[in-house]
């Protein structure tokens, strides 16, 4: 199965379904099915609170590094952050 989506067209808004590999222009980022799993829970926890637009709940931040991928992901309504890294791969 090709979990491959353009980042553009993702709706990062909602809580994911399934591990989602996102291209930008020229990188490529991705979720373990561990990490998934992790945020899936952090958003559920946070269903209950009203937020505005669609879209402009969260933002996710890849930062590549030289030792691996740093990954936060933010809730802009809760203004809580939930770091996704995977050090243990590092």
């Amino acid at each position: 199965m090709d979990n491959t989506r353009d980042f553009y067209s993702l709706d990062l808004g909602s809580i994911p379904s399934e591990p989602a590999i996102l291209k930008g222009d020229d990188k490529v980022f991705s979720l373990t099915e561990d990490q998934l799993e992790r945020l899936r829970r952090w958003m559920k926890a946070r269903e209950e609170w009203p937020c505005g637009t669609i879209g402009d709940r969260y933002t996710y931040s890849f930062t590549p590094t030289g030792l691996g991928t740093i990954i936060i992901v933010t809730d802009h309504t809760t203004k809580e952050e939930i770091n996704l890294t995977d050090f243990d791969s590092w």
